[in-house]
């Protein structure tokens, strides 16, 4: 049974052991080992992979971390104009400048969303804020305004990493490395099935070829040894997680968008088929009608 391909998903490090397990056992046998050399310079593409993927797991925590931090400082500032402006209006909740910014909101609700929709809210208090008369409220137009700049900095700093991540699995060099062990150890078992035939003196099995390849591949998290053991592996597996909902999420769209769009034709072209039958059966009637006056008249 040729070698089960490598799930472009699997982890690298169940794949290592796939890649240590081959060229071990080739290098067993006299006939089998120069099979081994293209093995072990993949060792060497998986030890470059591997280090571009903990570069891409750093730069998504590192801006993971700046999006909570841009957080945490627009929530001091709601905080802080929900204070000020009831200082300055008798802690009056019902008063027009306190509902103009928060509405029927409650503080605690306005900074719920993490960035995302508090920053959109938020951009749209700076220039209000600004042209208050209060001077403590221009004060806070300018800092939300400069929290707010930091927050879409960092919101398409840690969008623009998880990109580079979703590239990286599913068209760079992750998934070219994954492709090409794949046919490597698709071309070696080819030429490893057929040595008991080449060489029968040998008196190999015909299965001689499975014994170079693990017979249980693991994909990641399949079981309990590969859950993530670490804060980096957590991050990135969550981060992997969130890419393939949302490419999901866009498939859904696109698919929805499809079927609303195949939808409502199919029921325009019911409708227009309806009418067209109801003006041929209204346009027979009046023809009917006609012949019926045409005779009456003698025409």
């Amino acid at each position: 049974m040729p070698p089960v391909l490598i799930d472009q998903d699997a982890s690298l490090e169940s794949i290592l052991e796939h890649l240590i397990h081959t060229p071990t056992q080739l290098q067993r046998y006299e006939l089998t080992a120069p099979l081994a050399e293209p093995f072990e310079k993949m060792i060497d593409r998986w030890l470059q992979t591997q280090r571009l993927e903990v570069d891409l797991w750093i730069q998504i925590l590192r801006a993971t971390v700046l999006v909570g931090a841009a957080d945490d400082d627009l929530d001091v500032l709601v905080d802080a104009l929900s204070t000020t402006i009831l200082a300055e209006n008798g802690n009056n909740r019902e008063a027009g400048v306190y509902l103009a910014y928060f509405g029927n909101k409650t503080p605690g609700e306005l900074k719920r969303p993490v960035l995302g929709g508090q920053i959109d809210a938020m951009a749209a208090f700076v220039e209000p804020l600004r042209a208050s008369t209060s001077p403590a409220l221009r004060a806070l137009g300018d800092r939300i305004d400069t929290a707010v700049k930091r927050g879409e900095g960092a919101t398409k700093g840690l969008n623009s990493a998880r990109q580079r991540n979703r590239e990286f699995r599913t068209a760079g060099e992750r998934k070219a490395f994954i492709d090409a062990l794949n046919e490597l150890r698709k071309s070696t078992y080819g030429t490893l099935a057929g040595m008991p035939h080449k060489y029968p003196e040998r008196n190999l099995p015909n299965t001689f070829a499975e014994q170079f390849y693990k017979r249980a591949p693991r994909k990641k998290a399949s079981t309990a040894d590969e859950e993530p053991r670490t804060a980096v592996e957590l991050a990135a597996k969550i981060a992997q997680i969130e890419e393939q909902l949302a490419a999901l999420k866009e498939r859904y769209t696109h698919i929805l968008a499809t079927e609303e769009t195949a939808a409502r034709d199919r029921i325009q072209r019911e409708a227009d088929e309806a009418a067209l039958a109801e003006a041929e059966k209204m346009a027979q009637e009046a023809q009917t009608r006609a012949a019926q006056l045409r005779a009456k008249l003698g025409r």
